[in-house]
């Protein structure tokens, strides 16, 4: 994902005299642009943009889509934009977009000698329901594959940066990183990782995926240390899925432990009557975020500084309790019987107050049982309101990755072999 901002640039680089900020070869000139992300409440890498001199818009920077910068056809409305084209489908997704014309784009910095201008004038306004619906962002578009410049481009998560650096001088400085080679297809930028040792896949790169995703014939022989169900989110809607805790995953030469992928064993369930085959492999979030990502887009490289080590949501916790909405406030819905929460008081109809220190009343609801889940041994702090009395509850949260679907493996759907 440390490479959206740059999508913007792709484009400029075409049309050097269009930056606001100028470009020469035999310089480098770096900008640096704060990026959102966190895990939990923005689990997607935004950074702000301005058209038409508007107020900042949160734009989502991912690289796994094609070349197209998606703009939210409310906020197209809200900024009066007029149409320049026809409406035309997009995939993945079967997305209903249409042209909208534009006078300026600015991607903006840390300050204003770090903007960069955008020399294009005209984006694509689309239904963008699946931002909030699924991924629990709040965003006014999405910047795509297509806009990458032929430049570099970190995702500095810890940091919360994006930083393009433009020309073929020097890089801000890149320690103790792991190399990886690239190849540049159509839809984006791939790099090979080895499963547990033994099976090679092609992943795309992609910041607009939370999870890491892997086709269900090159997981279904693999030793998995333990499976879940899952939903899996896309443009499209949401898709069954199989949540998997696979022992190793190796890229660049050096091999990672205990990374969650998901594979899809059913068919899309898309807006409309469109239907789609799941991609083969997509390299998400919850591993690229473990690192800082440099891209190096004329070296066709990806550097990833970092120990690498388990990200906050690498081993997906379980608050045992689910909510429900009712007006503004939350109530809890079910609490799993046996479970630590059950145990520690926690009792259906209670209205949830916070969560952790966290009030939640105007969170969106998956963001709250994502808040609740949180990760495997941690400790849940609830605050819980039952006939006009608030009491807290404190209990360790368990894995979704319990001993039962442990058990399971031996004959789960995947066919894993213990």
């Amino acid at each position: 994902m440390c490479h959206r901002p740059l999508l913007f640039l792709i484009i400029f680089m075409a049309l050097t005299s269009s930056l606001t900020n100028a470009y020469a070869d035999e310089v480098s000139e770096s900008y640096i642009l704060p990026m959102e992300y966190d895990v939990t409440l923005s689990p997607m890498p935004i950074i702000r943009m301005s058209i038409n001199g508007s107020r900042p818009l949160r734009f989502v920077v991912d690289t796994g889509m094609t070349g197209m910068m998606l703009l939210d056809r409310k906020t197209a409305d809200k900024l009066k934009l007029k149409p320049t084209r026809k409406k035309k489908t997009m995939d993945p997704g079967n997305v209903q977009v249409h042209g909208v014309a534009v006078n300026s784009i600015v991607a903006l910095g840390i300050d204003e000698d770090n903007n960069v201008g955008i020399g294009i004038t005209e984006v694509y306004a689309a239904d963008l329901p699946i931002l909030q619906e699924s991924f629990a962002v709040r965003a006014d578009g999405i910047l795509g594959q297509g806009f990458l410049p032929p430049g570099r481009i970190c995702f500095d998560f810890a940091a919360k940066k994006l930083i393009i650096t433009l020309g073929k001088g020097p890089h801000p400085a890149i320690k103790d990183a792991i190399e990886v080679s690239l190849q540049k297809k159509e839809d984006g930028y791939y790099a090979t990782a080895l499963l547990n040792e033994r099976v090679p896949v092609l992943f795309l790169l992609d910041t607009g995926s939370k999870s890491t995703t892997v086709a269900f014939k090159s997981v279904k022989n693999l030793k998995a240390l333990a499976i879940s169900s899952a939903m899996h989110a896309t443009l499209a809607g949401w898709s069954e899925a199989i949540e998997v805790l696979i022992g190793s995953l190796e890229i660049g030469g050096t091999s990672y432990s205990k990374v969650t992928v998901l594979s899809n064993v059913s068919k899309t369930i898309q807006y409309g009557k469109h239907k789609e085959e799941p991609n083969d492999a997509i390299l998400g979030l919850n591993f690229l975020s473990r690192f800082r990502v440099t891209l190096d887009v004329p070296g066709r490289k990806m550097y990833l500084e970092g120990a690498g080590e388990d990200s906050p949501d690498a081993i997906t916790g379980k608050a045992e309790v689910l909510v429900s909405k009712k007006g503004q406030n939350y109530y809890v819905k079910s609490v799993e019987k046996a479970s630590l929460a059950e145990q520690s008081g926690v009792e259906v109809g209670a209205r949830l107050i916070s969560v952790d220190g966290r009030k939640i009343m105007d969170l969106p609801i998956a963001v709250v049982q994502k808040l609740l889940n949180k990760s495997a041994g941690d400790r849940a702090e609830l605050l819980l309101e039952s006939k006009n009395k608030k009491t807290p509850y404190s209990y360790m949260r368990s894995s979704w990755y319990s001993a039962s679907s442990k058990a399971n493996l031996e004959t789960n759907p995947l066919g894993a072999k213990n």
